[in-house]
C-alpha cells in the first residue's frame, strides 16, 4: 500500500518527536547530573569551611599562646619578684664583702 503525503508527513512528524522526546531524555539526564556535582561541590565547600573555622580556632589559639608567653618573657616582672632578687643581691653582697673583709 502506497502512503499517501499524509501519511508521509505524519511519519515524520512521528520521527521528530521520537527525536525531541530523546533530546529531552538526555537534557534530563545531564540535568541530574549537573545537579549531583554541584551537591558535591557544595559538600566539599561544607567541609572546607568546617576545616577552615578550625584552622581559625587553632590559630586564635596559638596566638594567645605566643601572646601569654610573650607576656612571661618581655613583661616586667611583678614587684614581689623585684623584692625577691634584690634580697637575694643583697645577701649576696653581703656575704661576699663578709669573705672579702676576713
Amino acid at each position: 500500500m502506497d502512503m499517501t503525503p499524509r501519511d508521509i508527513r505524519l511519519t515524520e512528524m512521528k520521527d521528530a518527536i521520537t527525536k525531541l522526546n530523546d533530546t529531552v531524555e538526555s537534557l534530563k539526564k545531564a540535568f541530574e547530573e549537573s545537579k549531583a556535582r554541584e551537591a558535591e561541590k557544595d559538600q566539599k565547600i561544607e567541609d572546607m569551611k568546617a576545616v577552615d573555622a578550625e584552622k581559625d580556632k587553632k590559630i586564635a589559639s596559638l596566638e594567645e599562646q605566643v601572646a601569654y608567653l610573650a607576656k612571661k618573657i618581655f613583661a616586667a616582672k611583678s614587684e614581689k619578684s623585684m623584692d625577691i632578687a634584690k634580697g637575694k643581691v643583697e645577701r649576696n653582697f653581703r656575704t661576699l664583702r663578709s669573705r672579702w673583709l676576713s
